[in-house]
């Protein structure tokens, strides 16, 4: 947004801004997922005059399932706002980079793939990558539909060649493989 009259704003700094406290605290302090879920989408449209949050912030998550991406906190959620009008819209997704097992000191290559997969953490509304997205999706509905299958992957995979290590894409090609076959996409 360098150079743009917008500009990101976080949501555990806009909860800060607008509320005095972060928003990650507030999460902590509710028991329920879907109360984690539904207080941030309430806050965001209450906040901001957007609309469609839930089902927005529905599909990020079940992205993020999907890829298994455990870096989704409350500063990498944003709104974007209008630094001239003061008007928002929904985010771009961002700050994927921690997605397909992709940190080698938790997750070394040569481990028990299902091993590394079973130790991933999700964020911000729960550990639990399922949980978090069976509650979203009970508020706001499956968004996700995956449009890609096996051959797919190992397409892309091998266009890769070359790029990454081929240990590195044979992980990321495994994971994915593993993704589409627990979602009954495969």
């Amino acid at each position: 947004f360098r150079g743009s009259n917008e500009e990101l704003i976080p949501l555990e700094r806009l909860h800060r801004v607008e509320l005095g406290m972060g928003l990650a605290k507030v999460l902590g302090d509710m028991t329920e997922v879907r109360e984690r879920v539904r207080y941030t989408v309430e806050f965001i449209e209450g906040t901001t005059g957007l609309e469609g949050v839930g089902e927005y912030l529905t599909e990020l998550l079940e992205v993020d399932g999907f890829f298994l991406n455990e870096d989704r906190h409350t500063n990498n959620i944003a709104v974007v706002r209008n630094r001239e009008n003061g008007s928002f819209r929904l985010c771009p997704v961002f700050d994927n980079g921690l997605s397909l097992l992709s940190d080698l000191n938790d997750y070394p290559l040569g481990e028990d793939l299902y091993g590394n997969i079973s130790r991933v953490r999700a964020k911000p509304f729960s550990r639990d990558f399922d949980e978090q997205v069976g509650a979203a999706e009970e508020l706001y509905g499956i968004r996700l539909k995956i449009g890609f299958g096996r051959h797919d992957v190992m397409d892309e995979v091998a266009a890769l060649q070359g790029m990454y290590d081929d240990v590195v894409l044979r992980r990321a090609e495994d994971v994915l493989l593993e993704q589409l076959r627990k979602y009954h996409y495969a």
